[in-house]
């Protein structure tokens, strides 16, 4: 039989295009599939909060008492001027206030011990802190220099105490003195004629410090 012409061209071009496309180099390639993000890479890991500095010492200066938190930043300050203020900061920090101890011989103080601390106040006045242990409640219980009950001689001279007077007699200072500033307008009673000194008062026992009073001062003895 015989094809007609037409179709044997249709035929010999569809042939053609079929034999086009199986070229190498004419093949199209499969589209790569995506790649979905690893478990890794979609997962975005939470960062772990840090935990919030806790409560870590009573810092004495010869101006006033702080609280500072274990990342060594200040959280509350009572200054000495202000007896009330310091009485109701250690109130907070310590969790409980004593009662008061009037002065037995008639002066207007109040007392007030925690055992390893205490603090005097003046009616209407200012306040002196005692400090008698390294650390009450959990709290270290230091002057800014670092001073603390415990302390040999040596350690707190080498901190920036200075000696202050022998009272047994053996040639070595059995006080000591910190932050000593001179008090305008006062007389000392140990050195007359001169200006009045306040400091911190750094009290030893044998070779160790044993209490430590803040303010303190030559020129006064209420």
């Amino acid at each position: 039989m015989t094809i007609p012409r037409t179709t044997r061209t249709a035929a010999t071009a569809l042939a053609l295009l079929i034999a086009a496309t199986m070229l190498p180099g004419c093949v199209q390639p499969a589209p790569e599939p995506s790649a979905s993000p690893s478990s890794s890479e979609s997962a975005t890991p939470t960062p772990t909060p840090e935990p919030d500095p806790e409560p870590a010492a009573l810092e004495v200066s010869l101006d006033g008492i702080d609280l500072v938190d274990s990342a060594e930043d200040v959280t509350a300050r009572a200054s000495f001027d202000d007896g009330a203020g310091v009485l109701s900061f250690l109130g907070d920090a310590l969790g409980t206030t004593p009662e008061g101890t009037p002065n037995a011989q008639g002066y207007p103080i109040t007392f007030y011990d925690w055992g390893d601390m205490s603090v005097s106040v003046i009616d209407d006045g200012p306040a002196t802190v005692w400090i008698a242990a390294a650390a009450t409640g959990g709290l270290e219980l230091r002057t800014t220099e670092g001073v603390t009950v415990g302390m040999t001689r040596e350690e707190a001279i080498a901190l920036g105490a200075v000696p202050d007077r022998d009272e047994t007699g053996d040639g070595l200072p059995d006080l000591l003195r910190l932050q000593v500033r001179e008090a305008p307008g006062t007389e000392s009673l140990e050195n007359p004629g001169e200006t009045g000194v306040d400091f911190i008062l750094v009290i030893l026992e044998g070779d160790a410090v044993v209490r430590m009073i803040s303010p303190a001062s030559d020129w006064g003895d209420l």
